[in-house]
């Protein structure tokens, strides 16, 4: 039994990614149709020609950067751009991701996305550079910025935090950097239910910029808390205390809150608590990793 619209069907760019892995995860547990371009083949993807047949292309290789190393600036522009020429002309939807750092952190209250952008960073310029190829070449482009992401897979801040848990005996993370923590499975969930209402060819088009991130801010030290907090309730551990590096020692206090009111009322997309969402993750990590579940030796 057909379960969604026969045209819901994706094609991601960047599997690999946490979105991406998110999205795969949440299209096969939904039986939504779905093809994947590997990042280590983003030269074959400058040509698309007729290979792909989807309906939704999700670009989802700018959110993070692996083990922190940006991808190659050239190539992620030029796909970009390749990418959302295709979807112009071939009539198919651009779901193009980005990040609260296109934002200088600045602002004392949840930025809109009607706020000026002003990146700080090469990844908050390159991010931001992406949305305007994006716009430019596609007119039926979703810009969805997002935030810090977590997931129980792959190389992100909680699985690096996790396997510092059982390793290291004290933690120092910064209090003076926030934002809202962001599950990507949140993100990937989010993306599916915009895409089955644009599918239904709802009126005025939906095309635009939105926010999407889980409630609510918070610091990277109580984030790390709460999940180290969350890590000892299931496994030995070794760290002992987690310290707040304060703005004396960790520089100008920063701020990248998303305001997440226009996907509400224009989607009715409502904001899960990273809280919750953060605990589903480390069970799943701490069920799934034999390695870390396993007692700690001497």
């Amino acid at each position: 039994m057909i379960k969604h619209s026969p045209s819901l069907q994706f094609c991601i760019l960047g599997p690999e990614s946490q979105v991406g892995q998110a999205l795969a995860t949440y299209f096969t547990e939904r039986e939504i149709p779905f093809s994947v371009i590997n990042s280590d083949d983003l030269a074959g993807a400058l040509d698309l020609g007729d290979r792909f047949k989807e309906t939704y292309f999700v670009n989802a290789l700018p959110v993070e950067c692996p083990s922190g190393r940006p991808l190659n600036e050239s190539l992620l522009l030029s796909v970009t751009e390749k990418l959302a020429a295709f979807c112009q002309a071939n009539d198919r939807v651009l779901f193009q991701l980005s990040s609260a750092s296109v934002f200088d952190g600045q602002k004392k209250s949840a930025y809109k996305e009607s706020d000026a952008t002003h990146p700080v960073t090469e990844i908050g310029q390159l991010l931001l550079s992406c949305e305007h190829k994006a716009v430019q070449r596609c007119a039926s482009t979703v810009i969805l910025r997002t935030s810090w992401l977590f997931d129980s897979e792959g190389d992100n801040y909680l699985t690096r935090l996790c396997n510092a848990a059982v390793n290291e005996t004290e933690l120092r993370v910064s209090g003076v950097m926030k934002a809202c923590p962001t599950g990507a499975s949140s993100v990937a969930k989010a993306i599916v239910a915009m895409a089955e209402q644009i599918d239904c060819g709802s009126e005025p088009d939906l095309w635009g910029v939105y926010h999407y991130v889980d409630s609510d801010v918070c610091s990277m030290y109580t984030f790390s808390k709460a999940a180290i907090n969350g890590i000892k309730a299931l496994t030995d551990v070794k760290v002992e205390t987690v310290t707040e590096v304060s703005a004396e020692e960790g520089g100008v206090e920063e701020s990248y809150e998303l305001s997440c009111l226009k996907i509400l009322s224009t989607f009715g997309i409502k904001q899960h608590p990273w809280r919750r969402g953060l605990s589903e993750c480390i069970k799943k990590k701490f069920t799934s990793d034999s390695a870390l579940n396993e007692p700690m030796g001497d």
